[in-house]
């Protein structure tokens, strides 16, 4: 009993310490300066936000080419999404992924920004997606989600 009391006391001991200084470097990564200083297009749907996280990669692919990609994330390879059926995404929608629920869709601009959320209620959320090209072969893709909860005990 005490050798596993001091297994799980080193383990909590390590996930904390890597933890601190992990969040630290993710709180001061590019994509939280660009939080700060970009206004996206679903933020406006989640005012005083209980929590906001912001995530952002380059892409080595034109925007054209993740779009699509966007649109069928988390259906795996052989994805039955076809390019036509990637135009056709209109808000109302509701995009089902594999193995998580299904997303309505908030709002649409083709090619560049996807927003997936749900009407106010007591737990009400933006998803949002957006590309911006970095320059003609590279397309960065920031996502940020934004919820704010109802009242709590």
């Amino acid at each position: 009993m005490t050798v596993t009391l001091v297994v799980v006391s080193a383990v909590v001991a390590l996930m904390v310490l890597y933890w601190i200084p992990v969040r630290g470097w993710y709180r001061r990564s590019e994509a939280q300066r660009l939080a700060s200083l970009r206004t996206m297009s679903g933020d406006t749907g989640v005012l005083s936000p209980d929590y906001e996280s912001t995530l952002a990669i380059t892409i080595d692919a034109l925007a054209t080419e993740v779009w699509p990609r966007l649109l069928e994330m988390g259906r795996g390879p052989g994805s039955q999404l076809r390019p036509a059926d990637a135009a056709d995404v209109s808000p109302g929608d509701v995009l089902r992924y594999r193995l998580a629920p299904a997303f309505p869709v908030h709002s649409v601009d083709p090619g560049r920004t996807l927003v997936l959320g749900d009407s106010p209620g007591r737990l009400h959320w933006r998803w949002q997606f957006e590309l911006y090209p970095v320059d003609p072969s590279r397309t960065r893709l920031l996502s940020r989600t934004r919820i704010r909860s109802g009242p709590t005990p």
